[in-house]
């Protein structure tokens, strides 16, 4: 029989730990702390919020604005697109209606939280965002460190 690797383990607790169901829910701190801490780290989120940062901010076909600096410290930066009028997204370039990287669609009403929206996982280079012509874009972002 193949070795049990930790995550089939983990599953296999969840699985027979009927015991800790409650209201539909499975409290799977338990089977969580018999794991590598590799393993549960991953599964516990490895990321402390406390040094996030984020907000939302206004960009403009006046100039590009930076989103994020670089950042050798990033685990990952979400950008969303929190306006119905197209953003202009660049990774370490001046981004510009002809020149970038990701193009965030616009929404068809304001906040309402269907805008284009970006994870980017890998990437700690500065971004930055331009939006078109006579045009004012708001997007929301979060920085995690």
């Amino acid at each position: 029989m193949p070795e049990t690797n930790a995550a089939t383990k983990y599953l296999q607790d969840i699985a027979t730990n009927t015991g800790n169901i409650s209201s539909g829910t499975i409290d799977n701190s338990t089977a969580i702390d018999n794991l590598s801490s590799d393993v549960a780290r991953g599964l516990r989120g490895s990321t402390d919020l406390a040094n996030s940062t984020g907000d939302i901010l206004t960009v403009t076909s006046s100039g590009a604005v930076t989103i994020a600096t670089k950042s050798t410290g990033r685990k990952q930066l979400f950008i969303q697109n929190l306006s119905t009028s197209p953003c202009y997204i660049g990774y370490g370039i001046t981004p510009s209606t002809t020149k970038y990287h990701i193009l965030l669609g616009g929404s068809t009403s304001i906040y309402n939280g269907k805008g284009a929206s970006v994870t980017e996982d890998l990437y700690i280079g500065a971004v930055s965002g331009y939006a078109s012509t006579g045009k004012t874009v708001k997007l929301s972002y979060m920085e995690i460190k």
